[in-house]
């Protein structure tokens, strides 16, 4: 049988027939694709500016918006934000004008003489602008002994430079100010002078005013951006770190962080991640562009950071779409749901999905401490949690996802918990993980599918999906695109052959049996393959029968 009615580019196609005689099952190879929402800014550290002239507005980002800027440096000075620049429309302003000053933190009148049997001068000694120390003397008066606080501003500015004294009035009280006359650069640093003390001012007080980098040499700058419609892609990442560098922190304030430190929790290792863009429309229509963008890549399980049922739907048919014989890109998908679900409810969702690559995750709370709070989460993180484990490294495909323990909760509050609920949901297609006032296990590995026992674990779907993704694998970097001689149906036989023994010695299938290799009569460019799988099944029930015998 041809494989399509419409032109496919040559290579190697692999599918999964179901068979009575033999089942098939699941499995994955183990990227977790997480769907879900998170910062919607991007931090840029270090980047490059040529300062522009004196008092210029330096360019950070032609397009997008800055939101923030969180340092402005060199190799050797660090500015200062509202005194040295500001952000102005995406650039770095360094027009403010501020200069260097100084208050005194004593009120006036100031008597500078108290208590001394013979009064002796007192002085005000500061640097300007990185000049040499000045120093201010001031006199003994006759009477009254007191100076005013214009006293020791007109003392100020008859015996200084480069600066100017007044009084700042505050309320009814008068205290000494002094300002640099200069603007960018400015400075003022306050040495031993022995009337510090009375009027506040103490040695080694130094204030600076606005300064800028020099024209056209080269400062740098960390600042938040508004995220580009052009950076909500799916990419593939590695570690939690630069998944909380990228997308925010692991809380409910980027719940794509969280999920991928709650699935990490549980064995996962790779992630790919398309976090939704609020400018794509309502909430569906952001999952829409998301699952689109995941149909380029190579991942195994997806996971909806949602509850929204109107969504579950576009997310079978998407692992569904991309599991077929044309697209060879396997997977499945674990979703969660939230509120106070009936037994009905969840019999109507499972039945609904009905699909061999969705697991439909009960309960609808999880708690879990962030930080020092116990939060509620809903139960799309349970389904991250599940998703986490089977990606776990340390289980081949071919192991069950029942019985598993799930970590990262603190309690797992069910609306549904007597026996019969759970069975009555349970038979209709949902997986349930259990709590026991301690730990979290998951009860049975179902999938929504119900029509045969093949179906109905996801383990066998794992199992199904890897055999495909092997044959596909290997016999495309072999055989497409050589030359059929007589001898290539049986180098094809051998080599499944050997693949499928493979998989028997890693415990992944149980056995195989009649394999058929042969040249397709209406296209001699095919070669049509089929053989029989026998997996491992998941251990689910043990019967035990006994009596007495007298």
């Amino acid at each position: 049988m041809s494989i399509a009615n419409f032109y496919v580019e040559p290579g190697i196609y692999p599918e999964y027939e179901p068979s009575e005689s033999f089942p098939v099952v699941p499995g994955g190879v183990r990227v977790v694709a997480i769907i879900g929402a998170g910062k919607v800014t991007k931090d840029v550290a270090g980047k490059s500016i040529t300062k522009g002239t004196i008092n210029s507005k330096d360019t950070l980002e032609a397009t997008g918006t800055v939101t923030a800027i969180s340092r402005v440096y060199t190799d050797t000075v660090e500015y200062e934000a509202g005194v040295d620049y500001q952000l102005t429309s995406n650039k770095v302003d360094w027009s403010l004008v501020i200069k260097a000053a100084l208050t005194s933190g004593e009120a006036g009148d100031y008597d500078f003489f108290a208590g001394e049997a013979t009064p002796v001068a007192k002085t005000i000694i500061f640097s300007v602008d990185g000049g040499a120390y000045q120093t201010v003397t001031l006199n003994v008066l006759p009477t009254p002994a007191d100076y005013s606080a214009q006293d020791v501003v007109d003392a100020i500015n008859a015996q200084t430079s480069g600066c100017t004294a007044s009084v700042e009035t505050v309320i009814a009280d008068e205290y000494v100010k002094i300002t640099s006359d200069a603007t960018n650069g400015s400075s003022i640093v306050f040495g031993a002078g022995t009337a510090n003390t009375v009027l506040g001012f103490s040695d080694g007080l130094a204030n600076e005013g606005s300064k800028e980098p020099v024209a056209a040499s080269t400062y740098y700058v960390d600042y938040t951006r508004a995220r580009l419609t052009t950076e909500y892609t799916a990419q593939y990442w590695y570690s939690m770190v630069a998944i909380i560098n990228e997308f925010g922190p692991a809380d409910t304030t980027s719940p794509i962080s969280l999920a991928s430190q709650i699935a990490y929790e549980n064995g996962a290792t790779v992630w790919l991640l398309a976090q939704t863009n609020a400018a794509d429309g309502s909430e569906y229509q952001q999952y829409v562009a998301a699952l689109a963008k995941l149909t380029a890549k190579d991942c195994n399980i997806v996971v909806p950071i949602t509850t929204n049922q109107n969504i579950f739907s576009i997310v079978k048919s998407h692992v569904v779409s991309m599991s077929t014989q044309l697209q060879r890109k396997w997977r499945i998908a674990f979703i969660g749901v939230t509120g106070s679900k009936t037994v009905s409810q969840m019999n109507t969702l499972a039945t609904g999905l009905n699909s061999r690559r969705v697991v439909l995750v009960y309960p609808e709370v999880a708690k879990r401490m962030i930080g020092d709070t116990e939060t509620s989460l809903d139960g799309s993180y349970i389904a991250a949690a599940l998703a986490g484990i089977n990606a776990n490294p340390n289980y081949d495909v071919a192991t069950p996802l029942t019985r598993k323990d799930v970590v990262g909760f603190t309690e797992l509050v069910a609306n549904l918990n007597l026996r019969t609920e759970k069975n009555s949901i349970a038979s209709n297609g949902v997986c349930i993980v259990d709590f026991d006032g301690t730990n979290s296990r998951v009860r049975h590995g179902k999938t929504t599918a119900i029509d045969t026992v093949i179906n109905q674990e996801i383990s066998l779907t794992n199992i199904t999906d890897y055999v495909s993704e092997v044959m596909y694998r290997a016999l495309e970097n072999i055989y497409t695109g050589r030359k059929i001689v007589d001898d290539t149906t049986l180098d094809v036989k051998v080599t499944i052959q050997s693949l499928l023994n493979q998989l028997v010695g890693n415990d992944i299938l149980v056995g195989w049996q009649n394999i058929t290799v042969t040249q397709n009569i209406t296209d001699p460019t095919q070669i049509d393959v089929t053989f029989e799988i026998s997996p491992v099944m998941p251990l689910n029930y043990i019967n035990i029968v006994f009596s007495i015998n007298l």
